[in-house]
């Protein structure tokens, strides 16, 4: 799972945040999680 960086939108690997909670281009704490695409499903 990737992160995006909140400032800079770089994209930052999951192996990286274990070590820290930072972005490892600007710096910055905020991170954000990707989702995978939703699927809508319709009811009969």
């Amino acid at each position: 799972m990737a992160y995006i960086c909140f400032s800079c939108k770089a994209e930052v690997g999951e192996e990286y945040t274990r070590i820290r909670v930072r972005c490892p281009y600007c710096g910055n704490k905020l991170l954000l999680k990707t989702r995978s695409d939703s699927v809508t499903v319709k009811a009969r």
